[in-house]
């Protein structure tokens, strides 16, 4: 039940940040991302114009991280900024089925730069 209302939470907000659900592009959905040694999934959005925000859904209090970004997809290229302000940068795999990278987390008051391998699951 918590994963239910988790889920259905994180995908009315993304909602909020473009005119429709979703703009239907390649890299739109649900991703199942290993980042670090933590497991987490994350909620990709993307405007017609490339900017893409994202969203960290924590779905356990046992999660160190959490937050949110907004990036610019060009090519097969994702990059930007967090809440936090750390960069991140990934590259999509697989016609947008995966991506991999580098983001910057904050893991209770430090800041690091996490790997992060993702696979699409919605």
């Amino acid at each position: 039940m918590k994963f239910s209302s988790v889920f259905a939470a994180a995908t009315l907000a993304m909602g909020c940040f473009s005119p429709a659900m979703a703009s239907n592009g390649p890299i739109d959905g649900i991703y199942s991302c290993a980042v670090g040694s933590e497991t987490t999934f994350v909620a990709l959005n993307g405007y017609p114009d490339g900017r893409t925000p994202y969203t960290i859904i924590a779905i356990s209090p046992a999660t160190s991280f959490y937050g949110f970004g907004l990036g610019q997809v060009s090519g097969n290229t994702f990059s930007g900024n967090t809440s936090f302000n750390l960069p991140f940068n990934f590259t999509f795999t697989n016609g947008g089925t995966g991506f991999g990278g580098t983001v910057g987390v904050v893991v209770g008051t430090t800041a690091v730069t996490a790997s992060a391998i993702c696979s699409k699951i919605w």
